[in-house]
């Protein structure tokens, strides 16, 4: 059994059953290894347990994997409970909500997903968010959100939401979640086990292969 094996900076792998995923940030790219659980045994922290060395090598040799661990990695609770939007949060709050936005927008456009999901400055929010107050800046990026240019993917979605909840004092933390057997991909914004601005239903479905 290889343990000094790591995924590579940019890359990360779960186990969806029998099959490994693989999500390459710099290409941004998945991969499914289909039936590659019996061999590769990928942790939370980017530790990959590999039973084969001539596997570890192909890993290391396809840039998938590296023998210097990455920087320490996010862990995300499982989600437990959603953040309703506020129905009503106030002009006010829109127009702050849209301006935070459509510079979000501006940088989705022009970076790459790996740039995107750089790790944000720590917050002095992370220990006990004012969910009252989570509901009204959900409730205003919904109300501001038709007029936002070309938004409405998840990976859109979610890192504006990431940016708003940012520039607001909160410590978000944007996932990437997968299934196989049809496979497909999404995202969202968790903090701590709170999903905000997505369905609790629907994110259970996927299982989580980064979080930053």
């Amino acid at each position: 059994m290889t343990s000094d094996l790591w995924c590579a900076e940019n890359v990360s792998m779960v186990r969806v059953f029998e099959d490994v995923v693989v999500l390459d940030l710099a290409a941004d790219r998945y991969e499914c290894l289909v039936d590659a659980a019996a061999g590769i045994d990928p942790r939370p922290d980017g530790r990959l347990e590999v039973d084969d060395a001539g596997l570890a090598d192909a890993l290391v040799a396809a840039g998938l994997a590296s023998h210097s661990a990455p920087a320490r990695r996010a862990v995300v609770p499982p989600p437990r409970r959603e953040i309703q939007p506020d129905p009503a949060p106030g002009v006010g709050a829109g127009l702050r909500a849209g301006l935070v936005l459509a510079a979000a927008t501006a940088a989705f456009h022009s970076y790459s997903l790996s740039s995107l999901s750089a790790p944000l400055a720590p917050t002095a929010g992370a220990a006990a968010p004012d969910e009252a107050r989570l509901s009204r800046l959900i409730g205003a990026a919904r109300l501001v959100a038709p007029f936002i240019p070309f938004e409405g993917e998840c990976l859109h979605r979610a890192y504006g939401l990431r940016r708003l909840l940012h520039h607001e004092g909160f410590a978000p933390v944007w996932v990437f979640g997968v299934r196989t057997w049809p496979f497909a991909a999404h995202c969202w914004i968790q903090i701590g086990d709170l999903v905000v601005g997505d369905v609790l239903d629907r994110v259970r479905g996927y299982t989580p292969i980064r979080a930053v």
